[in-house]
């Protein structure tokens, strides 16, 4: 397994598996498919501060994680979000994905990295449970675009 920088080529193999995590549904705050144009401002000139990596299995992206900056914009605050391939899991692929992309942040002068995650993402909230990010505040019935509506969990991690 390799983590690395991600590159535009990346984009239509992670394009891919994020629809397909948006198609399932419960795990993404996503309701609508993405193209690849949208993420063509990830690689635009000027977002250095924006930091998206990979890891890779086989010649093939099974995850994708990124950081830009939080909203509204707080310059030392990364805001992030993390996809994996469906049905491809392999132990140990997040944590290393994550110790990157932290290390990325830091070398980026972020001080913390913010999450947030769906109250019903029991996988989600596991997983940066386990990477050290403490809870900080709730979004109480957030509508989804059905109208369901769905508490968001927030979660800091200091650098």
């Amino acid at each position: 397994m390799i983590i690395r920088a991600a590159t535009k080529d990346d984009v239509p193999e992670f394009v891919a598996f994020l629809n397909e995590i948006i198609a399932m549904g419960g795990t993404t705050a996503y309701q609508s498919p993405k193209t690849p144009d949208y993420f063509e401002a990830f690689f635009a000139p000027g977002s250095a501060r924006l930091l998206i990596h990979v890891a890779e299995a086989n010649g093939a992206v099974v995850a994708v994680q990124w950081v830009r900056p939080f909203d509204p914009p707080e310059q030392h605050i990364a805001s992030i979000a993390s996809f994996a391939k469906p049905g491809q899991a392999q132990r140990g692929v997040a944590s290393k994905l994550f110790a990157v992309t932290k290390a990325a942040c830091a070398d980026a002068g972020y001080t913390q990295i913010d999450a947030t995650i769906r109250a019903d993402n029991d996988g989600g909230l596991a997983y940066y449970g386990k990477m050290g990010f403490i809870e900080i505040g709730r979004s109480p019935d957030v509508p989804l675009s059905d109208g369901t509506l769905v508490t968001r969990i927030h979660k800091r991690l200091a650098l």
